[in-house]
């Protein structure tokens, strides 16, 4: 991805197993004063904290209730 490229550059260096976090919280975002390395679980233990992997499974929820009412996987338990 672009701005994992991106963060290599600046850290003249190949992030291995860590990730391109977005201290911005905007993952469009490539400028390289908003990302940092760290690794998958800080990533997403951050991701968590300020929910937004929540907001993205009720918008794809919303998005699936809109496209096919019926689906199935709208009557799994919802998301809290």
């Amino acid at each position: 991805m672009v701005r994992r490229r991106v963060l290599e550059a600046k850290e003249c260096a190949p992030l291995g197993s860590q990730a391109a976090h977005h201290k911005c919280a905007n993952t469009k975002c490539v400028n390289p004063d908003h990302l940092q390395p760290v690794t998958h679980r800080e990533n997403t233990a951050e991701m968590l904290a300020r929910k937004s992997l929540v907001s993205r499974v009720r918008e794809l929820e919303a998005e699936l209730a809109r496209l096919d009412p019926g689906n199935d996987l709208l009557d799994l338990v919802p998301v809290i």
